[in-house]
């Protein structure tokens, strides 16, 4: 084997070891130390070309003291060879200083390489065991091949035939160390085979025992439990008696054993011998007198037992022991005790010839005093003997870490208080009990407690300003036994002043289950700023605020959101909105408020809804009219999203007033009321009538309730509608869930379609409910239904041309074409017939009032036709608009083999919308961002063509802004058919702070004006 030595090297240094590995091989071989303790080999793994060589580090870094012998594995080839290499080292003392850690900002490369320290190799008696045995040393390990360029010379220059010739020459070191590892690899051989050997006849051995007994006698579940029979029985060895010769008397004729008391006073002996002589050799012993040699071996442990400082009321033990060194027994008893002493206990003990008693002294005083008593004892009721008892008693005493309190909020902070803690320490040696006493807006946690001994606690003083009590306060601390103590405690707090700007919030008549808001403002009046708390209202009354906590700074104000939300019928007289100001007087603001519930009944609407069998690509309708007989809008919820195959479409009169009032201010056409859905499907196109703008934005008229929701309109739409842009409104069939709202004394109509795509049956209540009571059920139908597979198939039922532009002029109306397809679904043929009757209905009044057929608006061909299995045929539909309106019309279609012709076979519904040329755009309110001072803030939104051919844009800005407002074209003022949308920016720059809200009117070339709201700050 091959060995590296260190020999002596110090904890946290270094010593470092040259080795050379050379590759002998014709192939390359990768090689590979794995790490082990205290040392280390650098490069720790590579690979050696063939007849490569390698300089390799072995380096010795102990951590810890002692001898140290490890062996180092190099696995070549991934453990295909492993060549050991014994490291031996020690470490028996410890460097002065430890090194440095390397690194560092300015450190560099160079910093990081280790400080080599090489040695050459120790001959083995430097760093020998002196208790291990002797064993000569191997030329190899005496030599230094670490400096060796080349490991055998004699393999390089002879070849193998010589060198089996050259047995009279001396051999090379390295030739020797070959040699003995050869040797000692048949040695193994030898002793390996030797092994296997004696195991083989082993096991022939006793599988002939096995068979014989027949049995396995190694089986250790077995009768012999694997155990060979005759062995001797087992006797384990006895330890080596080691104790010491103890003897039942003293060295002396007349002693007894040499008991010691215990050395710690405050340590009670337990065990208590009895108070009166039992045996007649016990009371002979017992009334005996003692000679002055016999007293002096009964001692006590105490001449002056001084039980210190101890506290009033507390109760301290020490132990008064005995010890009785005569061959006999002494009986000792206690004398009269002072009260401070009557809980000792025993009163009297036998104490048995070498024994030790103990006496219980408990010491207890209810006054402060210095004691210092005499306490006698006698000993067998002859001998009288005294021991001096002294104690200091003190009263109680809790100390406080602090004297006084100074506590003020932080700058920051929101908190409705401030706490400090203060530590209760108890140096005495009873447990004691304390009370606080709060005052005015301080309080303390806990107000009581108790402190054991030599122990502390901890207590909270909180100061929680309240308006009428002062900030400075002696907060008194009661301990029984001891002083009291007062802790003086002063709040910093300057005083502010709030107050709402207006006198009560008025909400008014609020439908259950509907949000409501509304604003209040609260006003710094005072000359600091101010921190205010709103006092949580009852969760039943279904009122909120938000923010729940500010800051007001001087003169400034604080918008206050409240939102009702009644979840039941009742009246709100009464109740307040009560902010805490910090330091002030509470702020309480009326409440005025009365919540109803909605009243809407069916009109005209059928007990059942039965749509009876209708075949897929049919559609089928019946008309749902609800009036709101109440006196506030009523807002209902219609969720279709569980049944696919029904949808929501527009009345032909939607909206019926019965008592209609005039609104001065409102444009002529429009109504009030909506009802909005929530689009599940894909965004389609403008809804019906969207030449007409209704609906209604939340708007707040100065400070108070917010009126939109008693302003509302009622018409039909998509839910999310408001929230889309123009183009992107969703259409009303395409929605599933609704909000539909009902404007006092209004009847709302609509459709509901049953539009079937799979063959089942449809059994339900329409899912119609008050928003916010859902527990209300009458306003749900019956639904029945049943989809039916058809035999004409339809590509589409709705044929649909949506808004389509008309000209003003008549001689430049174009007309617009739609393509379905009929398709024959059946095993046989069919004929099929539509019913045009209804598109040749309109009539127009000519020369001399004549009524005359006027020109259709929509048209269809072909109108009949004969359909083979699988064949189809394609329809091609005309739209024909000739003003600014809606157009609806319904085709039925038949079967020639139709036995019911009351009731067509499908339905082809034609829509479609003439609009005259209009704008639209992207936004009707340009938000411009918030600025500093002389920097400009700009918007942009987009002007929408719909249906002009060549428009000149224009604009006009308000006379009354307190800024400067530019508006920019940057595509140019033009809009024609190359192009669709047109860009404008708004901009403005302002060199005072000002903010503001105005209008900007845009202008066509027809004199139409549209209005963009635009707001800014600086």
């Amino acid at each position: 084997h091959r060995v590296v030595r260190f020999g002596e090297c110090p904890v946290h240094e270094r010593k470092d070891v040259l080795v050379t590995l050379k590759n002998s091989a014709k192939v390359p071989a990768p090689f590979n130390f794995p790490p082990i303790a205290n040392f280390s080999v650098r490069p720790s793994k590579g690979l050696l070309q063939p007849l490569q060589s390698q300089s390799l580090v072995v380096s010795f870094r102990p951590s810890q003291l002692g001898k140290f012998k490890s062996q180092i594995k190099c696995e070549v080839a991934k453990g295909k060879l492993t060549i050991p290499i014994r490291l031996i080292a020690q470490s028996s003392s410890v460097a002065k200083e430890k090194p440095p850690l390397k690194g560092g900002l300015s450190a560099v490369p160079k910093d990081f390489k280790p400080n080599y320290q090489f040695i050459k190799s120790q001959p083995s008696n430097v760093v020998n065991d002196t208790g291990s045995k002797f064993v000569r040393e191997k030329p190899w390990e005496t030599v230094e091949l670490v400096n060796s360029t080349s490991w055998d010379e004699t393999t390089e220059k002879f070849p193998e035939v010589e060198k089996q010739n050259m047995g009279h020459l001396t051999y090379s070191v390295q030739e020797l160390e070959r040699r003995a590892a050869h040797r000692d690899e048949y040695i193994n051989f030898l002793r390996d085979a030797r092994v296997k050997r004696e195991k083989a006849d082993e096991s022939m051995m006793q599988t002939k025992r096995n068979t014989a007994a027949k049995r396995d006698l190694t089986d250790p579940s077995g009768p012999d439990l694997g155990m060979d029979r005759g062995l001797d029985e087992p006797i384990p060895p006895l330890p080596p008696a080691a104790d010491k010769l103890w003897l039942m008397h003293a060295d002396g004729a007349n002693g007894g054993s040499r008991a010691r008391a215990p050395a710690d006073e405050t340590k009670l002996i337990t065990k208590k011998f009895k108070s009166t002589p039992g045996t007649q050799a016990e009371v002979r012993d017992c009334e005996a007198e003692l000679s002055t040699v016999d007293l002096h071996q009964v001692t006590v442990s105490h001449k002056v037992m001084d039980f210190g400082r101890v506290c009033v009321n507390s109760v301290t033990a020490r132990s008064l022991s005995f010890t009785n060194d005569l061959s006999r027994s002494v009986l000792v008893q206690l004398g009269r005790l002072e009260k401070e002493l009557s809980k000792s206990t025993p009163s009297a003990q036998v104490i048995p010839g070498g024994a030790v008693a103990g006496f219980d002294m408990y010491f207890e005083s209810s006054t402060e005093q210095t004691f210092k008593k005499t306490l006698q004892y006698t000993i067998n009721e002859k001998h009288i003997l005294k021991v001096t008892m002294t104690a200091e008693v003190v009263p109680i005493e809790v100390k406080m870490s602090e004297s006084q309190l100074n506590m003020a909020f932080p700058d920051d902070s929101l908190d409705v208080s401030v706490s400090r803690t203060v530590t209760l320490e108890n140096p005495g040696n009873a447990p004691c009990e304390f009370f606080w006493a709060s005052r005015g807006p301080f309080t303390v946690t806990p107000e009581q407690g108790r402190l054991e001994p030599f122990s502390s606690a901890e207590v909270v003083v909180t100061w929680q300003p309240a308006p009428g009590h002062k900030n400075t306060q002696r907060l008194a601390l009661h301990v029984p036994g001891g002083e009291d103590q007062e802790l003086p405690v002063t709040g910093h707090l300057p005083e502010p002043k709030c107050a709402f700007t207006s006198k009560k919030l008025d909400f008014g008549l609020v439908p259950v289950g509907i949000a409501r808001t509304g604003i209040v403002e609260v006003k710094n009046t005072g000359k600091h700023p101010a921190i205010c708390f709103v006092d949580n209202f009852d969760p039943s009354s279904g009122l909120t605020c938000s923010p729940e906590r500010w800051r007001i700074g001087v003169g400034e104000t604080q918008k206050l959101t409240i939102t009702l939300k009644p979840p039941a019928a009742r009246n709100y007289a009464g109740l307040n909105l009560a902010v805490n100001v910090r330091g002030s007087k509470l702020l309480k603001l009326p409440l005025l408020a009365e919540a109803i519930v909605p009243n809407v009944v069916h009109c005209e609407t059928p007990e059942l809804l039965d749509f009876q069998d209708v075949t897929i690509g049919g559609n089928e309708r019946i008309i749902i009219s609800m009036e709101n007989k109440g006196t506030i809008p009523a807002s209902l919820k219609l969720d279709m999203s569980s049944y696919p195959d029904f949808q929501i479409s527009n009345a032909p009169f939607p909206i019926r007033i019965p008592e209609p009032v005039e609104d001065p201010e409102a444009p002529p056409g429009t109504a009030n009321g909506s009802l909005v859905g929530d689009a599940r499907g894909p965004p389609g196109t403008a809804a019906t009538n969207a030449n007409t703008e209704t609906g209604s934005h939340a708007s707040f008229n100065g400070l108070g309730v917010d009126r939109s929701f008693a302003e509302a309109e009622t018409a039909i739409e998509p839910a999310n509608a408001g929230a889309e842009s123009l183009t992107e409104a969703v259409k009303l069939e395409e929605a599933r869930d609704f909000k539909i709202t009902i404007a006092p004394g209004h009847i709302l109509s609509f459709y509901l379609n049953f539009v079937p795509q799979t063959p089942a049956m449809h059994d339900f209540m329409l899912p119609l409910q008050y928003e916010g009571i859902p527990s209300a059920r009458g306003l749900q139908k019956k639904v029945l239904a049943e989809g039916l597979k058809p035999r004409l198939v339809l590509s589409k039922t709705v044929v649909d041309f949506e808004d389509r532009v008309v000209s003003r002029d008549p001689s430049r109306r174009v007309p617009f074409s739609s393509e379905l397809t009929f398709t024959n679904s059946h095993t046989g043929g069919i004929t099929w017939e539509l019913d045009d009757s209804i598109l040749r209905e309109n009539k127009e009044a000519g020369p001399g009032g004549v009524l005359t057929p006027a020109q259709p608006i929509f048209f269809i061909s072909p109108k009949t036709g004969d359909l083979a299995p699988g064949e189809t045929v394609t329809l091609r539909v005309t739209f024909s608009p000739q003003d600014n309106q809606d157009y609806e019309a319904e085709i039925p279609i038949y079967l020639a083999d139709q036995i019911d012709r009351s009731r067509p076979y499908l339905k082809l519904n034609l829509r479609g919308s003439g609009v005259f040329p209009r704008l639209g755009f992207s936004t009707k309110q340009v938000m411009l961002q918030t600025v500093p001072l002389n920097v400009t803030s700009r918007g942009m939104f987009y002007v929408l063509n719909n249906g002009y051919d060549d428009l000149e844009l224009s604009h006009r800005l308000p006379l009354h802004v307190p800024v400067q407002i530019n508006v920019e074209y940057p595509e140019g003022q033009r809009l024609g058919v190359t192009m669709d949308r047109l860009s404008v920016v708004v901009s403005f720059s302002a060199e005072v702070p000002v903010s503001f809200q105005t209008s900007i009117d845009l202008i066509d070339s027809e004199g139409n004006q549209y209005t963009i709201e635009v707001a800014g700050c600086a």
